[in-house]
């Protein structure tokens, strides 16, 4: 399987109002309802999402496990800029914290109780950056992390249910450009 890569960040802020507009519910709700199922156990602690994106996952697992605190982090600052705008709109301010740096730099001041991420391999030049980064941030023996639609190499999932963001770039270009 060929492994495509995508360029890291969303810096422009047209680019990444257009992502945040285009209509993911399918796609992202089916991430939470998954993680929910592989894992009905877990209902409450830290979840920390990696590649955040505008926070439409954080707000769905928020309102789908009510005793969760989610904490959000992308490196694009105008993805996290809309992401803080729609939580503040979903009154999950008090759930949910955004921070806006690369998944690399990042330091809590506790380690997760689980580590999600949909789509941000790809976008990642070496993968096994994440998967380090994703043993370092998560509390041992707690919820593996859930990843959407790629496998542990970043390459695309042949058999995955989510379309890929590069088929996710292309119905954004369609809509909005």
């Amino acid at each position: 399987m060929e492994r495509v890569r995508e360029p890291e960040l969303m810096d422009d802020p047209d680019q990444a109002l257009a992502y945040a507009r285009a209509d993911f519910e399918e796609e992202n709700q089916g991430f939470v309802d998954r993680f929910v199922e592989f894992y009905p156990e877990f209902k409450a602690g830290h979840v920390l999402d990696l590649g955040c994106g505008p926070a439409d996952i954080p707000i769905r697992l928020a309102r789908k496990l009510p005793e969760c605190r989610i904490t959000g982090v992308d490196g694009s600052p105008p993805m996290i800029a809309i992401g803080l705008d729609v939580i503040c709109v979903a009154g999950l301010a008090d759930r949910i914290a955004l921070r806006c740096e690369r998944f690399q730099d990042t330091v809590l001041p506790e380690r997760a109780n689980a580590v999600i991420s949909n789509s941000l391999l790809h976008h990642v030049p070496n993968p096994l950056q994440f998967w380090y980064t994703v043993k370092k941030l998560a509390q041992p023996g707690e919820t593996p992390p859930g990843y959407g639609s790629e496998d542990r190499r970043g390459a695309k999932h042949p058999r995955c249910n989510n379309e890929c963001l590069s088929d996710r770039r292309s119905r954004v270009d369609q809509k909005y450009y």
